[in-house]
């Protein structure tokens, strides 16, 4: 996992890793980043939460080495390391149509950070290149924090209400698992009677029957120019903005292939 790779890059330095997590709830953020003041931190990897831009922006006026991964604040100058969501999204929506799917949708989350907008830009722009229209009917964006239950049961009401849908794209891997099991539900074969991509992989992808077509991250390469990034920080802290944006992979599998 990615933590791993950060553990063992950072080592290579000397510098050991100490981890939170926040939920990708901002007060638990500013909370966490509290604590590790008082910790003596030489440096920071932050995956932002929202409205957390005012914290990453006091950190920078205290001169502390910072990175960012997997979203950043546009109106924020500071280093990152992110996927191409925009260029994921459009090659696995591209990908179901060149299948021959022709109503597509995307399941996602209700969140305006550059991760899941560009996501959804993404599908987006896919299906005007091919010439489908955009519906916005054919998207549905649920609130993140909703439990295993509550996820499973907007999906399937979303799913049943589309007349002639024949494929779904799942915007994240934990509603890609979701899907999975709404789908499952609903007892539809997924792959014949309807197209499944997922974005990030995940073992449960892989061992699935069918297998799931995904997005996959590359893990090695986030997690080496993560470290690499804050150790330069560190070593030259008046350095510009080093903004980093790596290539995702379509790993196709049986989840996409009709008939």
């Amino acid at each position: 996992c990615l933590a791993k790779v950060v553990e063992e890059e950072a080592d290579k330095y000397g510098y050991k890793v100490l981890y939170g997590s926040t939920e990708d709830n901002t007060e638990k953020a500013k909370g966490l980043l509290e604590v590790l003041k008082y910790r003596q931190v030489a440096g920071y990897i932050i995956t932002p939460t929202k409205n957390l831009d005012k914290e990453i922006e006091l950190l920078q006026t205290a001169a502390k080495p910072l990175v960012l991964m997997d979203r950043y604040f546009p109106h924020v100058s500071s280093h990152y390391v992110v996927l191409d969501n925009f260029k994921g999204a459009y090659d696995a929506t591209s990908h179901l149509v060149e299948r021959g799917y022709k109503k597509i949708a995307i399941v996602t989350i209700a969140s305006e950070q550059t991760q899941m907008k560009d996501r959804l830009d993404g599908f987006a722009s896919a299906l005007k290149d091919h010439q489908i229209p955009f519906n916005k009917s054919l998207v549905k964006r649920l609130p993140f924090d909703l439990d295993r239950e509550s996820f499973n049961t907007e999906i399937k009401k979303f799913l049943t209400s589309v007349k002639g849908l024949d494929a779904v794209f799942f915007a994240t891997n934990y509603l890609g698992i979701a899907g999975i099991e709404s789908i499952r539900s609903l007892g539809w074969q997924i792959g014949k009677q309807i197209g499944l991509v997922g974005f990030d992989d995940h073992d449960l992808f892989r061992l699935h029957s069918p297998s799931i077509t995904c997005v996959s991250q590359p893990i090695a390469a986030i997690g080496k120019n993560i470290v690499d990034v804050l150790m330069k920080e560190l070593n030259h802290p008046s350095a510009s903005p080093q903004q980093i944006v790596l290539a995702p992979e379509l790993i196709i599998r049986e989840s996409s292939s009709p008939g």
